[in-house]
């Protein structure tokens, strides 16, 4: 049998390949998501192949699979695989100083983060990784199920080795991704566990981390920590889900990565009865300190994706009377917007961070510049009735009459919104926090 004729049987699944020589040296390691489209593509035309990539292919005759649960567990083994072997065509990564590590901070509330600096001895690390963008999407994914910290925060002082907790919660704690050791919303032996579950999702152990993350869920039940239960419940769920699909994609930005931009599009056009799909999204937020230091971000987004160049800040002025006003705010920051009043260049929707008050704000100032508003929303948080835990339940307000019904929740239209809210949020503290470290505001 042929070499492509083996390939054809390989299986539609994530792994990782290893191409081989005569002799059976490994020449070449790669992850897939589907090993089968991804390895056939090397026995194409060899027209469209580069050089370097012909130059293996005419050495290479064997190939051989890994499969492996998810496409997270072929990221991690495609590392170990090239540090161990350190195949010839893989030469990139044996310098591993110049290749991406994900590392945990030695503390009382270890961080996460990424880095190329293998070298410090109060760090653990994982990897190398052949690609920084796969691994920084793979830690958002693991960051959404775990919610463990990735901000340079002291928590611990170092004179006594006491942890502190005087910080305002970021963004991430905000919109329940972090479980925010900052303010002293987890104890140091919750948020060990913590870590000892995102070490064993790491290191390939999940059947014993569902069975440990099913046992912990019970006990705390049974003592009727139902707020803590259901965190549990959250992350068995999450990691239960990759085990059996092995896909990542459901838990990208708001669960929108398993849909194409034109479904998201088309949902968020029912959701919000236009004529035509919205191809341009905007979103407005404000942040301040007490009722000072207002800054005011407005983002873009272009078929359902951020759009970095369409991204705006401003320093926003106090009122009148000199006290904090979030409407007058607003419509500062809407006003130098839309005031030039080029319409070609108006969002087919623009998304504000508030509630019916902020909408309306909203509306007034377009009606005040004598000019056709985009379609108007407002999304604003709220605490959900009749629940036992702290959850919070987004409001979504439209311009003209009538509320959409309740089943919109969950509908990728509604979950782009918020994507678009929360991203508006990020890049006005953003901006905030800069002000704050030049010491811009006295």
């Amino acid at each position: 049998m042929t070499l492509k004729k083996k390939v054809k049987k390989i299986p539609s699944a994530p792994g990782v390949y290893l191409m081989k020589d005569r002799r059976s040296r490994v020449l070449y390691v790669g992850k897939a998501k589907n090993l089968k489209h991804r390895v056939q593509s090397y026995f194409q035309s060899p027209v469209g192949l580069p050089l370097r990539v012909g130059a293996m292919m005419d050495q290479v005759k064997k190939v051989d699979y890994l499969k492996t649960d998810s496409e997270i567990d072929a990221l991690l083994l495609e590392a170990k695989l090239i540090r161990d072997i350190q195949p010839k065509y893989n030469v990139d990564l044996r310098d591993d100083k110049t290749f991406p590590l994900l590392a945990l901070t030695r503390e009382d509330f270890p961080r996460v983060f990424i880095t190329r600096d293998r070298g410090k001895k109060n760090l653990t690390y994982y990897g190398p990784f052949i690609q920084a963008g796969d691994l920084k999407s793979a830690l958002k994914v693991l960051q959404r199920i775990f919610k463990f910290r990735t901000c340079r925060l002291k928590i611990s002082d170092p004179a006594t080795g006491q942890a502190k907790f005087i910080y305002k919660p970021c963004l991430l704690a905000h919109i329940n991704q972090c479980v925010a050791p900052c303010i002293n919303k987890i104890s140091q032996e919750e948020y060990a566990e913590v870590i000892r579950s995102l070490g064993e999702f790491l290191t390939g152990r999940k059947k014993v981390l569902l069975k440990r993350l099913e046992r912990e869920m019970v006990r705390l039940s049974r003592r009727r920590e139902f707020e803590k239960a259901v965190f549990i419940r959250d992350q068995f769920k999450a990691v239960r889900a990759i085990d059996r699909t092995g896909k990542l994609g459901r838990f990208y930005e708001g669960s929108l990565a398993d849909l194409s931009p034109t479904e998201k599009l088309k949902d968020l056009r029912k959701l919000l009865r236009l004529n035509r799909s919205p191809r341009k999204i905007e979103g407005v937020d404000i942040a301040d300190l007490k009722g000072r230091e207002a800054v005011g971000s407005l983002v873009t987004f272009v078929d359902a994706e951020p759009f970095k160049a369409g991204y705006r800040r401003y320093r926003v002025k106090y009122t009148p009377s000199g006290q904090p006003d979030d409407y007058q705010r607003l419509a500062e920051v809407v006003q130098r917007r839309f005031q030039s009043g080029d319409a070609d260049f108006f969002p087919d929707v623009l998304l504000i961070d508030g509630g019916r008050g902020h909408l309306n704000v909203a509306a007034g100032v377009f009606r005040s510049l004598k000019l056709k508003p985009p379609c108007l929303v407002a999304l604003a948080k709220g605490k959900l009735k009749g629940k036992r835990t702290k959850s919070v339940a987004d409001t979504l307000y439209l311009s003209g009459p009538g509320r959409p019904s309740r089943s919109f929740v969950n509908s990728s239209g509604f979950k782009l919104l918020q994507y678009v809210r929360d991203e508006a949020h990020r890049f006005a503290q953003k901006y905030h926090h800069l002000l704050r470290k030049k010491g811009m505001y006295a």
